[in-house]
């Protein structure tokens, strides 16, 4: 494995110096990977920490980069095999979870060069793709079941799955997953179910219906549960200028496999705003209950960076719960035919404390500001600052990374 990440950075080069080749349906089992397709993506970027409790700030400047194939489509099957190599580049002084390097604050981000997917699709029955091997997974709005893609090394899932469209408006899926491979390099043993409905036939809003049957192994059978719920989402136009957004959302939870705490708890998320002129502003409240203040209500396969603020306190739910009282405002750039157009600003405020107790945990601001340069490269920067009052510890973060995505015939 460790002349996989120069293949890796040779293929940037072969693929960003070619000409855009399409992917074709394949007549002949050698057409179907004559006819195919690579890509290449990386990301290059800086991430810096200032945690109370460390005497050494954390710096990290650290390079992903990925290199895929797409086979074309014959008789229904096509594959994909990806690697992907996360590099520490220059700025190595921060604890990556494997690197020993514990006085320094955590940026999940380990060295290590992987098979990141390698899966088969068949899509020859009517309305259904079926597919099996090792898969990026998301499911909804990531906060049940993600590829925790904001971290340099994806999560991925050993598994089959199917997806079924036949009815209008109605997608359908469902996964079985026989291995989590997390973002740290770590492998959980499961045996999990996870089954989604969507419905989209209706002007105004969408209606998800979920269970997700989490069964994990290793050293997580306590993240092991069964969630049941349901998520309706969308907008109404309130004027030729104005959008009315809300986003609805609640699900129970029970223990389930070897989990050794019986426990039952509640999730619910409610959040309302509106869209004009470039502006978007939002007001939410999101609740993750506890069990009488012995264990939180969890949701250990999410996209967790998306939620409860980008500093990462709350990766894991506390015992006493979790309430998320927050508001943004965002705005993008458009109509000035400039570098600037499709400038991305976001500013998120959260108050956090507990469902047991009456806790005040701490307060949160994130910015962020994301420019793309064209159809391949993106700029942006983020900043997390958290200020703890009874969880965790103050925490300043901040980002800058560049990506670029390089794909012959079209995104992959």
């Amino acid at each position: 494995m460790r002349y996989l990440h120069k293949a890796i950075l040779l293929g940037v080069f072969i693929v960003a110096s070619a000409g855009a080749v399409s992917a074709e349906n394949a007549s002949t089992i050698r057409e179907m990977f004559t006819n195919g397709k690579a890509y290449v993506h990386f990301r290059y970027r800086y991430e810096f920490v200032d945690q109370d409790g460390f005497d050494n700030d954390a710096n990290a400047l650290t390079l992903k980069s990925v290199l895929g194939y797409r086979t074309a489509n014959w008789n229904g099957l096509s594959a994909v095999l990806e690697a992907e190599d996360v590099h520490a580049t220059g700025q190595d002084n921060f604890n990556s979870t494997d690197n020993g390097k514990t006085q320094y604050p955590v940026v999940a981000d380990p060295d290590g060069t992987e098979v990141n997917q390698a899966y088969i699709s068949y899509d020859g029955l009517p309305d259904t793709v079926i597919r099996g091997g090792r898969y990026l997974l998301t499911l909804d709005n990531h906060r049940f079941v993600g590829d925790v893609g904001w971290r340099q090394n994806d999560q991925v899932y050993d598994g089959a799955g199917l997806t079924n469209t036949w009815i209008d408006g109605l997608t359908f899926s469902y996964n079985y997953i026989n291995n989590v491979e997390r973002v740290t390099g770590t492998t959980v043993d499961s045996s999990s179910h996870l089954i989604n409905a969507r419905y989209s036939g209706i002007d105004a809003f969408d209606i998800t219906l979920f269970a997700y049957l989490i069964d994990l192994g290793n050293d997580a059978p306590a993240l092991s549960s069964n969630t049941f719920g349901g998520r309706l989402n969308g907008s109404t136009n309130l004027s030729e200028q104005a959008t009315l957004l809300y986003d609805l959302s609640y699900a129970t939870q029970r223990d389930a496999g070897d989990n050794p705490t019986d426990y039952d708890a509640d999730y619910i998320n409610v959040e309302a705003g509106v869209g004009f002129g470039g502006f978007t502003l939002k007001g939410g409240y999101e609740l993750l209950g506890s069990d009488n203040g012995a264990i939180g209500f969890s949701t250990p396969l999410a996209t967790l960076h998306r939620w409860n603020g980008w500093a990462d306190m709350f990766l894991s739910t506390p015992a006493n719960g979790l309430e998320d009282i927050y508001g943004s405002i965002g705005y993008k750039f458009s109509g000035l035919d400039s570098f600037f157009d499709g400038t991305q600003f976001l500013a998120v405020y959260h108050d956090f404390s507990s469902d047991e107790g009456s806790m005040d945990y701490g307060t949160e601001w994130d910015l962020k500001l994301v420019t793309p340069i064209d159809d391949t490269w993106t700029v942006g920067m983020w900043y997390a600052s958290y200020s703890a009052d009874n969880f965790g510890s103050d925490t300043d973060k901040f980002w800058v990374s560049i990506s670029a995505k390089f794909d012959q015939g079209g995104k992959a």
